[in-house]
């Protein structure tokens, strides 16, 4: 009703049947008429839901990612770290085991009745969640995963993100807020479009760039071991909710858009 595009983020702690059964749930039709809860018992939950029609027919487009932030030790266990093959001894990155696990849910999925029968390889876009701080885990990820759509980071002006403390309510704060697409948005988006061309010089599905978070960043008690009183909340939440601070995320998004960030989102925080 919103007219929004699904972005669904799903732990990696489910098996090949419960992914299948996923695919059924999202795309299978389900008529009472013809059709039994034996038979198809994931299009039947739906339905019974009162979701008659399949979700997928309901969206242009349903993005689709593992987990959240798989790199960040703060969501372990659904993270990704290096691994041996047993057979062949060949080392993986973390960057690359994530990358391949992906393309083995990919291959899951796609093995299901109803992936053709829906278009999915159409429908659903395949989102890689890179690291902005370290290129590699990304850029790794995507180079063992063709079937994945989109290479994401988070996207922060400031905050703990960017490992920066609480600002202070006055004129160099605000200053720095404004100023920050130059000194680290752009540079950034820039390293990341110039790793993109290597990438998908060795491609046969070109892959695109984007942000599953950005916006205001916000430094929070214990994350960089940062220490944040209750009077420097109150400064930083009227910094991070300014005029300077929405100008400098219009213009930070902006900025990514030309250069080839595809997909945005902005995370919206609350008091």
């Amino acid at each position: 009703k919103a007219g929004v595009q699904p972005w669904l983020q799903i732990e990696f702690h489910m098996n090949p049947q419960e992914w299948l059964a996923f695919i059924e749930y999202m795309a299978a039709t389900y008529d009472p008429k013809t059709d039994t809860p034996a038979r198809k018992p994931w299009a039947y939950k739906r339905y019974r839901q009162g979701q008659a029609k399949p979700w997928v027919e309901e969206f242009e487009k349903i993005y689709f990612e593992l987990g959240n932030e798989t790199w960040n030790s703060l969501f372990a266990p659904w993270t990704f770290g290096p691994m041996t093959d047993a057979i062949s001894r060949k080392n993986y990155s973390p960057g690359q085991v994530y990358g391949l696990f992906q393309e083995y849910v990919h291959s899951v999925m796609q093995s299901s009745p109803y992936w053709r029968l829906a278009n999915l390889d159409q429908k659903f876009v395949f989102m890689l969640g890179g690291w902005a701080a370290n290129l590699s885990y990304g850029h790794d990820a995507a180079s063992v995963s063709p079937a994945s759509n989109f290479l994401t980071i988070a996207a922060y002006n400031g905050g703990w993100d960017e490992a920066e403390g609480p600002p202070k309510l006055d004129a160099a704060s605000l200053f720095d807020t404004l100023a920050h697409v130059n000194q680290a948005a752009i540079p950034m988006a820039e390293r990341y479009a110039k790793a993109l061309l290597d990438l998908n010089a060795k491609r046969t599905h070109k892959l695109r760039l984007g942000t599953y978070e950005a916006g205001p960043g916000y430094a929070l008690n214990g994350l960089n071991g940062a220490r944040v009183t209750k009077e420097q909340s109150l400064a930083q939440e009227q910094v991070m909710k300014s005029m300077a601070a929405g100008t400098a995320t219009l213009d930070s998004f902006l900025a990514r858009a030309y250069r080839g960030f595809a997909v945005q989102n902005f995370f919206a925080f609350d008091s």
